[in-house]
């Protein structure tokens, strides 16, 4: 992943194609506003209004928003969050997993999903079933029928993997 950093506002971010890449941008989240041309984003806040082209994801002194799909959402509503992976669903929706702080004990797995809309489609989930140890690198995919496929791993049992199936809604 790669931050990319501006001056004091009115910034424009460049990512690399192919990459990973978070505008930091230096005001709190519940100033800002996302809007989306179809190829970049400009994010109004007291920083004053940046321009994010092939950026995935916005960071903010108070929270991360992942831009995708010409919507920009936040990861979750407290604690630390980190390896965001999105995964489109058929119908239009997707869903966004990622490791969180806010899972009892250690680093856990959460999720979110999203309809064709942007809105969102029930509650954020913590996917991993157990609290024991540290779940990381999650990854999501979009399966034909319109279901998902969550898969994660965990230092119990020595580094294992684990994955949950979800039937589309």
């Amino acid at each position: 992943m790669t931050i990319l950093t501006g001056s004091a506002g009115n910034d424009s971010y460049t990512g690399a194609s192919g990459a990973s890449d978070t505008a930091a941008i230096g005001a709190n989240s519940a100033t800002a506003s996302f809007s989306f041309d179809g190829t970049r984003w400009i994010v109004t806040s007291d920083a004053g209004a940046d321009t994010l082209s092939s950026v995935e994801s916005a960071r903010f002194l108070d929270a991360t928003y992942s831009l995708v799909a010409g919507y920009g959402y936040r990861l979750v509503s407290s604690g630390a969050t980190s390896s965001p992976s999105i995964a489109r669903l058929a119908g239009g929706g997707w869903v966004v997993t990622w490791q969180s702080q806010n899972d009892g004990s250690d680093a856990g797995i959460a999720m979110q999903r999203f309809n064709a809309a942007g809105e969102l489609v029930g509650a954020e989930t913590r996917v991993n079933t157990t609290t024991d140890y540290a779940q990381t690198q999650p990854s999501a995919t979009g399966l034909t029928g319109g279901g998902y496929v969550v898969a994660w791993q965990t230092q119990v049992y020595n580094a294992s993997s684990y994955a949950y199936e979800y039937n589309s809604v």
